[in-house]
């Protein structure tokens, strides 16, 4: 179902290049779909490898994966990041495309369920980097859920 997963170091995307050898070696002559999250710096490195690979006659289509419903406080803008609702998205295009569809149907329903899925995290406590200082504080809650993924009215826990 997942045929290749590609990723960088933390917090960084891979590289174009890397992306490219990869869709070069999945590529079986009918073409290739990726899911990307939705990172600035992910679409920027995907995009541009994408391009390339439409250049030398690689046949793509992607989605991007962006079911992140949390707000940033300063501004109150929903953040719509890939992040735990990208799970949904590889199971269910990795059995349509094991299924025999087309790149142009795993669109379709990429674009559908990517429009449909909706991801709330929930933090219980802070995670710690080593040599980073805590980016916030959190209060004791009665938090016991850590993360929740809607799609449309169902909702998965």
């Amino acid at each position: 179902m997942l045929t290749a997963a590609i990723s960088g170091p933390i917090f960084i995307p891979p590289r174009t290049h890397d992306i490219l050898e990869t869709i070069r070696f999945l590529n079986n002559g009918k073409g290739v779909f990726i899911i990307i999250k939705n990172f600035e710096a992910d679409i920027k490195e995907f995009s541009e490898t994408i391009h390339q690979a439409r250049e030398e006659g690689i046949l793509v289509k992607y989605t991007i994966s962006h079911d992140d419903i949390s707000v940033e406080k300063s501004n109150f803008q929903i953040h719509h990041r890939g992040v735990a609702g990208t799970i949904l998205l590889h199971k269910i295009l990795g059995q349509a495309a094991k299924n025999g569809a087309s790149l142009d149907e795993l669109e379709k329903i990429a674009f559908s369920l990517s429009t449909s899925i909706a991801t709330l995290g929930l933090l219980q406590n802070l995670l710690h980097f080593s040599k980073m200082k805590n980016l916030f504080l959190i209060y004791q809650a009665n938090i016991s859920l850590m993360e929740l993924v809607f799609m449309g009215n169902l909702v998965i826990a």
